[in-house]
């Protein structure tokens, strides 16, 4: 490591609100800290107070590891003064200002420094760098190069096997007609005919999964979306008869640019997952709150719940635990809140049922 040498830090700490210094270092796009040799936050800015939602107030001139307990940067100050490899980015959850969590990732690099001509540290500088829209921009494009060397390869896959099928189902047809008076060989081959009408409907939805998800977007009220499709889906036969469905959501409207056709049928895909996981009576609750940046749509139920294991498996094409279910309606889900360049989050335990957390851009960037 490449320590600074500085002459000293107590000059900073010194200066008028009104001095030069004190205006750039308070109006730096990066968040930056001074610890000094005994732990003491002695400078805090701005950005910093913003990134790890932390009043200066409540951290200058207190102890680093008081202030930032539990490795919150990744770090302990003993680790640091005595310079210590720091993994770095460290992801932060910090709360947004209306109280809704709201990941960031923040690139924490603190440095040792030296005063001019002294072998003892003078303290820790540490610089917070908010990467959290370079890591969005970087998922999505991994997202999207996925899905194309899916496609491709589905759809190769799709056209060597659909040929063969289609021989299989043409012969199986001619000899239908061949064994009219034979009821048991008809049968048979009847059985064979509905196979290969079921693995082609199995290739369609394949294929249509893998298709990149194109979007349609308008400008669209989430708050009225939502209410009308919990009508809709309360009035379903699978549901109405076992859950409730209950909608929480802040007064006026709640905008976002959004494909309100796709968006409403991956919403109805959550709904009636949850409703299947409840046996017999149960209740559905959809809130949705918004910040400047997100709008957030969280559906809790109080069904059977999903054991730990199947956590990370719950959006894979086909997967469940439900006998006789496709499997397909959260996988569908997922492409397309993907699409919107969000993110779907789930926590469950398993017989206190599940909630799902869909966070969404208020503004779509390709």
């Amino acid at each position: 490591m490449n320590d600074p040498k500085i002459k000293s830090f107590s000059k900073i700490t010194e200066e008028r609100p009104n001095d030069r210094l004190y205006f750039v270092f308070n109006h730096m796009p990066q968040g930056l800290l001074f610890i000094d040799q005994a732990g003491k936050i002695l400078l805090f800015n701005a950005a910093a107070e913003k990134m790890l939602n932390k009043k200066i107030g409540d951290a200058l001139n207190m102890q680093f590891d008081e202030v930032f307990q539990n490795l919150d940067l990744g770090f302990t100050f003993a680790d640091a003064i005595e310079g210590k490899a720091i993994p770095s980015p460290k992801d932060v959850v910090a709360a947004a200002q209306n109280g809704a969590p709201q990941e960031r990732i923040l690139e924490v690099d603190p440095k040792v420094i030296y005063a001019e001509g002294k072998t003892e540290p003078e303290g820790v500088i540490v610089l917070i760098r908010d990467i959290t829209r370079n890591r969005q921009i970087e998922r999505i494009a991994e997202r999207k190069r996925s899905l194309l060397d899916l496609g491709e390869l589905s759809s190769t896959i799709g056209h060597e096997i659909r040929n063969p099928l289609g021989g299989i189902k043409g012969f199986a047809s001619l000899l239908q007609n061949d064994l009219k008076d034979d009821p048991q060989k008809l049968r048979m081959i009847q059985n064979i005919i509905q196979g290969v009408d079921e693995l082609n409907r199995t290739l369609g939805q394949i294929l249509e999964y893998s298709r990149p998800q194109p979007l349609d977007l308008q400008e669209t009220d989430i708050k009225a979306l939502i209410k009308d499709l919990v009508k809709n889906v309360q009035a379903d036969d699978s549901v109405k008869d076992k859950a409730k469905i209950s909608f929480n959501a802040p007064r006026g409207s709640v905008t976002a640019s959004v494909d309100s056709k796709h968006l409403s049928q991956a919403l109805a895909n959550v709904i009636l997952n949850s409703a299947q996981a409840i046996e017999e009576q149960g209740s559905i609750t959809i809130s949705l709150t918004e910040t400047d940046i997100n709008i957030r749509i969280v559906i809790e139920d109080t069904g059977c719940g999903i054991e730990e294991k199947n956590l990370k498996k719950i959006f894979r094409p086909y997967f469940s635990t439900k006998a006789g279910a496709g499997g397909f309606g959260l996988a569908e889900a997922k492409k397309v809140i993907d699409a919107h360049n969000g993110k779907i989050d789930i926590s469950s335990e398993e017989g206190k049922g599940a909630k799902f957390i869909l966070t969404i851009p208020r503004l779509h960037e390709n």
